[in-house]
């Protein structure tokens, strides 16, 4: 499911700039990554919230600078991404494989895991209680 999301992904990608070159490829991964890490932090707020549990693992390799540690956190998504999907020429295997999948499923995954995110901030803005935060009110 994941080679049929990021292949949907770069076909978009990659018919809106007319080429399949490694533009298309490098975008491609760029906008799965950052929906990675999206998921990623939304997992970990909300086992934080309701069940008390930190698997941040980020925070352990806390840089003195945030952004390197930001950006040492986009790496390590994205390099993950790159040698699942790109690594030894697989993008190409990939795309013979799947190539005739549908179209739109990369945009679901990106519009379901944002609605998700702003869906579970906005109900800990709404119902802080039920989520252990406390009001200073």
């Amino acid at each position: 499911m994941y080679y049929k999301i990021w292949i949907s992904l770069f076909m978009k990608i990659s018919k809106a700039q007319n080429n399949e070159g490694y533009i298309s490829i490098i975008l491609s991964l760029i906008v799965l990554t950052a929906i990675n890490v999206l998921n990623y932090f939304l997992i970990c707020f909300i086992l934080i919230t309701l069940f008390n549990v930190d698997i941040n693992i980020f925070h352990e390799f806390y840089l003195k600078n945030r952004y390197l540690s930001i950006v040492c956190g986009f790496l390590f998504f994205f390099l993950t991404n790159y040698f699942i999907l790109v690594f030894n020429n697989k993008h190409q295997i990939l795309l013979e494989l799947y190539k005739k999948g549908r179209e739109n499923l990369g945009l679901n995954y990106f519009l379901i895991s944002a609605f998700l995110i702003i869906t579970y901030i906005f109900l800990l803005i709404i119902f802080p209680d039920f989520f252990g935060l406390k009001n200073k009110n």
